[in-house]
C-alpha cells in the first residue's frame, strides 16, 4: 500500500508542478529621446518590460504545452502568452547618464496559471471566428490605458478580466467581465468605453 501511495504521489508532482501560479519578473529599459516628456519615455520602458514578460510566458506556456501534449501553433502561443500573463506590480526607475540624458528602468512582475490552458485556447478560437464586422468583433489581445487619476485599466479578453491599477499595483480585479456587461454595469462598461473595446459584442 505504502509503494502505490508513494507512485501516486511521484506521477501528480508533474501536474501540480505545472497547476500552480509561474511568477515572471521582467525588466525593460528606454532612453528619453529630444521632444519626449518623462511620462511617455516612462510608458515605453513599462512596454518594453512587458514584451520581456511575454517571452517568458511563452516559454513556460510552450513548454507546459509540449508536457501536456497540446498541439499549439506559435500564434496561439504568442497570443495566449499575452492572454494569461498577469502583471501583478510594476515601478520604474529614472537615471541620468553620464551625457545628460535621462534613462527609464522597468520592473514589473506578473504571474501565468496554465490550469485553464485548454478553455482559454478554445475562446481564443471562438474570438477569431467571430465575423470581422466593426459592429461585433471583439478584441482579442489585452489592451489598457492610463486614465486621469494616475490608475491603469487593462482588459483582458481571453481572462475576461479587467484590472485597475493604483501606484503600479493591483486595486480592482473584475473577473467575468461579460457577466458585468450583461448586468448592464455602468462602471464596467464605462471602462470599457475609454478602453476602446466595443462592450456590445459580450452580449452576442
Amino acid at each position: 500500500m505504502k509503494l502505490i501511495t508513494a507512485l501516486v504521489v511521484l506521477l501528480c508532482i508533474p501536474l501540480f508542478c505545472f497547476a500552480e501560479p509561474h511568477y515572471i519578473t521582467a525588466t525593460g529599459t528606454y532612453l528619453m529621446g529630444d521632444g519626449e516628456t518623462p511620462a511617455a519615455a516612462q510608458d515605453k520602458a513599462l512596454l518594453n518590460a512587458k514584451r520581456s514578460a511575454i517571452e517568458q510566458a511563452g516559454i513556460y506556456i510552450e513548454s507546459f504545452s509540449q508536457t501536456e501534449n497540446l498541439q499549439l501553433t506559435k500564434d496561439e502561443v504568442t497570443t495566449l502568452s499575452a492572454g494569461l500573463l498577469q502583471v501583478t506590480s510594476s515601478k520604474v526607475q529614472r537615471t541620468l547618464t553620464s551625457d545628460g540624458a535621462l534613462s527609464f528602468t522597468a520592473e514589473i512582475t506578473g504571474l501565468v496559471t496554465t490550469d485553464d490552458i485548454a478553455t482559454l485556447r478554445l475562446r481564443l478560437k471562438e474570438l477569431q471566428s467571430t465575423p470581422a464586422s466593426p459592429a461585433t468583433q471583439p478584441v482579442i489581445d489585452p489592451v489598457s490605458k492610463k486614465m486621469p487619476d494616475g490608475s491603469e485599466v487593462n482588459y483582458n479578453p481571453l481572462l475576461d478580466q479587467l484590472t485597475i491599477f493604483k501606484d503600479g499595483r493591483q486595486s480592482m480585479v473584475y473577473a467575468k467581465v461579460r457577466g458585468f456587461v450583461q448586468a448592464n454595469d455602468t462602471h464596467v462598461i464605462h471602462l470599457l468605453e475609454s478602453l476602446g473595446v466595443n462592450w456590445k459584442a459580450l452580449l452576442q
